[in-house]
């Protein structure tokens, strides 16, 4: 399996943009075939003393199609005025299983 077709999937956390207001936009987003469906957006208790924390969760994607769709997506919520703090995470999950181990 060559990088370019390795799956992988992230978690974006941020604050500032109501859950309902990212939710719409990913659907938008979805209706102009700019990204993939399966973009999950939740609360995260783990963003504190913020108002509107999210954690935005992608479906698992491939190669550069699925960079484009995160950065789609960064550049979406960005303009909505998403923003970060020390609290918040970018998450990635990279499929290994073809990698060796030791």
């Amino acid at each position: 399996m060559s990088f370019t077709n390795r799956m992988f999937g992230v978690e974006i956390e941020g604050f500032n943009v109501s859950r309902q207001t990212i939710t719409n936009t990913l659907s938008t987003l979805v209706a102009a075939n700019s990204i993939s469906r399966g973009w999950i957006v939740k609360n995260d208790a783990s963003i504190i003393n913020v108002e509107h924390p999210f954690e935005i969760n992608s479906p698992i994607l491939y190669g550069e199609s699925g960079l484009r769709e995160i950065e789609v997506v960064c550049r979406e919520i960005n303009r909505l005025g998403a923003r970060v703090n020390k609290t918040c995470g970018l998450h990635v999950h990279v499929d290994a299983r073809d990698l060796p181990t030791a």
